[in-house]
């Protein structure tokens, strides 16, 4: 406890807490953390502003210090996971804010430090700080501290987060300006996944793969469709968007089907025919050029195809199917 303007004024924190916070800040011009509301009740109007001024510097210069002495406790533990465990019990936040609060930390310390040094004047509150984390975050180290030089003089002019963030992602446009295409390839890439999803009225399943590169979404649609314009015949009654699923089904379970020479245990949906159909053209075509009988086709006689082979020693006889 110690006196102000002739009034009692509480201190939240201990002695030993404020002593330690003593030699890391600097002096508060004799204003503390008031906890009694009888001494705010005889204060002048001038005096509470002024307060409130001191109270918000003061804020943001502990902030300053949490975020240092977080940086300090993940670089001891060699940023472990352990680091937002133990910070998530202590301050009794969730697992997800608790590492924000570690990810802001180590880069104001060691990628923003003027604007770490802006938050221990005072000058800045820990949400803006916080913005310019977010902001920079897919930065390399050299543009980061970059848009921190650029933005030192700009940040206490700023009122609220959402200039902040402006004016961040201006200055993270100016040092890299393909951070976006390559944030969202990354993004896209962590999205990529293959779900299955089960509908329970129809008793069906729906099997969905996102994210995937375009070209080779196309090129597989491709494949699909023009095995189901294949199989589309007079007679066949389904639709093209069946044609096309089953094609598609067909298509993934045909290299597991290779491998093992088991049989099939779902119905057949054609696709077979289709590439029966297709080996035998090709085939087909293969003979056609090379004059040799395709797998399954029968052998047909040549005119030379009667004449007997020359034994061992004799001259080879050559016998004309002219006219003379």
């Amino acid at each position: 406890m110690i006196k102000t303007n002739g009034q009692t004024v509480l201190y939240i924190i201990t002695a030993e807490e404020r002593e330690a916070l003593k030699t890391l800040l600097p002096e508060q011009q004799g204003i503390g953390i008031c906890a009694d509301a009888s001494a705010l009740s005889e204060m002048p109007e001038t005096s509470l502003v002024n307060l409130i001024d001191s109270t918000n510097t003061m804020i943001a210069q502990h902030q300053a210090l949490r975020y240092r002495a977080i940086a300090e406790l993940n670089r001891r533990r060699r940023r472990s996971n352990e680091v937002p465990a133990l910070l998530a019990a202590a301050l009794n936040v969730g697992h997800d804010q608790a590492q924000g609060l570690v990810a802001d930390a180590d880069a104001l310390v060691n990628r923003l430090p003027k604007t770490l040094g802006l938050l221990e004047r005072g000058l800045l509150d820990g949400s803006k700080a916080a913005t310019v984390c977010k902001s920079t975050a897919n930065l390399s180290d050299d543009d980061a501290r970059s848009v921190d030089k650029a933005l030192e003089d700009r940040l206490p002019n700023k009122t609220d987060d959402s200039k902040v963030r402006r004016a961040a992602n201006y200055e993270a446009d100016k040092a890299d300006p393909e951070r976006h295409a390559r944030h969202a390839t990354r993004r896209n890439d962590a999205a990529r996944k293959v779900t299955v999803t089960q509908h329970l009225v129809t008793r069906s399943t729906s099997l969905f793969i996102r994210n995937c590169e375009p070209a080779k979404v196309a090129a597989a649609y491709e494949r699909i469709d023009q095995g189901a314009r294949r199989l589309k015949t007079a007679d066949e009654t389904r639709s093209m968007d069946e044609l096309r699923a089953d094609v598609a089904l067909e298509l993934l379970l045909s290299r597991r089907k290779r491998r093992s020479n088991s049989r099939r245990r779902f119905p057949a949906s054609g696709c077979d025919d289709a590439r029966r159909a297709g080996r035998q053209s090709r085939a087909s075509r293969k003979s056609s050029s090379t004059g040799r009988p395709a797998q399954g086709e029968p052998a047909t006689a040549s005119p030379t195809s009667n004449v007997p082979e020359p034994r061992a020693g004799e001259q080879p006889v050559h016998r004309s199917h002219g006219g003379g």
